[in-house]
Order: structure tokens, then C-alpha cells, then sequence
């Protein structure tokens, strides 16, 4: 009898994915489930939420930092017991911002110091008005990330994006 050994396949690689995160667009979630559920297991998951800095301090400016603090903590738990579910290594970043390009630079920098290997983000899918007026975070990332990025587009009411 000639015993049969399995032979052991080289392990991936661990890598770290950067995943931009909002609740403004509404399908942030969906971002989050195909990115569970299309990269690999073992892959560590850094999860990126920005909130836009208040310029004037007010009393007003401060209950809607605290307000969207406690936002903040209640996604971020949200997320944590999707990555808990999911049994992957989840980390969170938080960034404040002044503009949507300002935010997909901190997007980067991001990546880049943590030697991401992708970076994955939605897509509103603004027209160029909108885009010119507000900037475009998916855009920035896309013309300043060293890494691999993925945008995935809302697909409710839009003739030409791609469903995930």
C-alpha cells in the first residue's frame, strides 16, 4: 500500500482591502456584501467613513457633530457585526473632510500607508454639473490610488450601470 499525501497548496496572501463606506447613498451594505462575499476569507478588511468638517463652530455646528458621532458609532456597529458574521478581520478609519476630492485623497493616503491591495467604493453617479460642483470622490480615488480600485454604481434607476 503506497500512502497518497495530499499536497499542501501555498497559502494566498493576506491581503488588505480599503472599503469606503457611507450611508448617504444607501448602498453602502450592498458594497460591503459583495466585497464579503467575492474576496477572499483571510483578507482584512478596512473599512473607511468620512464626515464633512464644520468650517464656522457654533452651537448648532457642535449638535450636529454630536449628532453624526453617534451615527458614526452606531454604523460602525453595524459593520462590526457584519465582519463578526462574516468571521473577517475588519478595522475602521474615520476622516474628516472639507471636499469630496479631500476625502478621496484621505482615501488614499490610507491605502497607500497600509499597502492596500485594492481599494473598493460606490459611484452616485453624479452628472458633470454635479460633479464639477461637488467633485467626485469615486473619481479621485480612481486618478490618485497606487492600488487596484473597483467602483461599484447604483444600479436603482440608472440605464447604464452595472449591477454587482
Amino acid at each position: 500500500h503506497t500512502k497518497c499525501l495530499k499536497m499542501q497548496q501555498p497559502e494566498s496572501p493576506r491581503r488588505t482591502h480599503v472599503i469606503a463606506i457611507d450611508d448617504i447613498c444607501g448602498y453602502a451594505p450592498r458594497i460591503f456584501e459583495w466585497a464579503s462575499r467575492t474576496l477572499p476569507k483571510q483578507d482584512r478588511f478596512v473599512l473607511v467613513h468620512g464626515s464633512r468638517s464644520t468650517p464656522i463652530k457654533d452651537q448648532r455646528s457642535a449638535q450636529r457633530e454630536a449628532a453624526l458621532s453617534k451615527e458614526n458609532v452606531a454604523m460602525e456597529a453595524r459593520y462590526r457585526q457584519l465582519c463578526t458574521g462574516d468571521k473577517r478581520e475588519c478595522t475602521f478609519e474615520h476622516v474628516q473632510f472639507k471636499s469630496n476630492e479631500d476625502l478621496g485623497r484621505s482615501i488614499c493616503r490610507i491605502a497607500n500607508s497600509l499597502q492596500a491591495y485594492s481599494v473598493v467604493c460606490g459611484s452616485r453617479g453624479l452628472n458633470q454639473f454635479d460633479r464639477r460642483i461637488l467633485g467626485s470622490v469615486s473619481t479621485t480615488i480612481l486618478h490618485e490610488c497606487s492600488c487596484d480600485v473597483l467602483v461599484i454604481r447604483d444600479p436603482a434607476g440608472k440605464e447604464d450601470a452595472h449591477s454587482v
